[in-house]
């Protein structure tokens, strides 16, 4: 499930990444790459699921310190 996961956050950090690049090349100026704010919102909000998934034991442990998630 978070390999499928991890593949969208790609996705969607080249849709970022591709939004940027309009400098470098006018074909890079399509609606695709115009709506790369949306890949910024759907890229955090899928890593900060991601980061409590891959720690949920951690998290739920009532002693937390800086070792803990090193």
């Amino acid at each position: 499930m978070i390999n499928t996961l991890t593949s969208l956050r790609i996705l969607f950090a080249l849709m970022v990444f591709g939004a940027h690049c309009y400098v470098l090349d006018p074909s890079f100026d399509t609606h695709f790459f115009k709506e790369g704010f949306v890949g910024v919102s759907f890229f955090f909000i899928l890593s900060g699921f991601i980061i409590a998934y891959n720690y949920e034991e951690k998290l739920l442990e009532k002693i937390t310190t800086k070792r803990t998630f090193g």
